[in-house]
């Protein structure tokens, strides 16, 4: 009896043993199954370095795009501060002012006759029939009115009743678009 129960006891660890052996049979063939899908290990290396390199020179392509849209940017940028500048230059030209950003000097004054030479003409900003404001220490001393304008100088005649009691407009003097003045908007 003792040896049917050793021999049964001994049958039944084949018996697993047995399944646990066709278990892993079929593990080994779902594994080779699944192998054959993928590619030869061969193939696939090259495969993976040459897609790293695509991948390389795609970034930098993305790199360098993105830097050329930064320049286009900014010559954008910079190309709508000219048109935006030569909008105000026409602006002021058509409306009888000086540019804004002028600024020049007296380089000769003439008393007797009431009107002064400045060191400035039509390619520093001046333009004919525009006002002037004449500066010292900051402030306004006098006002002149443009009569003529050449290239590099022009002539403007003295504003009399601009100009305080008792200063004298003199050489050197700092001259600049006239200043708009700010209108209080009246109380209601």
């Amino acid at each position: 009896d003792e040896a049917n129960a050793e021999y049964d006891k001994a049958k039944k660890v084949v018996e697993a043993l047995k399944e646990d052996h066709k278990n892993k049979e079929a593990e080994i063939a779902s594994a080779n199954d699944i192998l054959k899908e993928l590619p030869d290990p061969e193939e696939l290396v090259p495969k993976i370095k040459r897609m790293r390199n695509e991948l390389a020179s795609a970034t930098s392509s993305i790199a360098t795009e993105e830097a050329s849209l930064a320049n286009l940017t900014r010559q954008d940028q910079d190309g709508k501060a000219r048109i935006k500048k030569t909008r105000q230059v026409i602006a002021d030209y058509t409306s009888g002012k000086s540019l804004s950003n002028m600024k020049t000097r007296i380089s000769s004054i003439y008393r007797n006759w009431g009107f002064v030479i400045l060191a400035a003409g039509d390619k520093q900003g001046v333009v004919a029939g525009s006002t002037l404001d004449v500066m010292r220490g900051g402030e306004v001393i006098g006002k002149l009115k443009v009569t003529a304008v050449e290239a590099g100088r022009s002539s403007a005649d003295i504003i009399l009743d601009s100009v305080a009691q008792g200063t004298t407009l003199q050489s050197g003097d700092t001259v600049v678009p006239e200043k708009e003045e700010v209108k209080a908007a009246p109380a209601q």
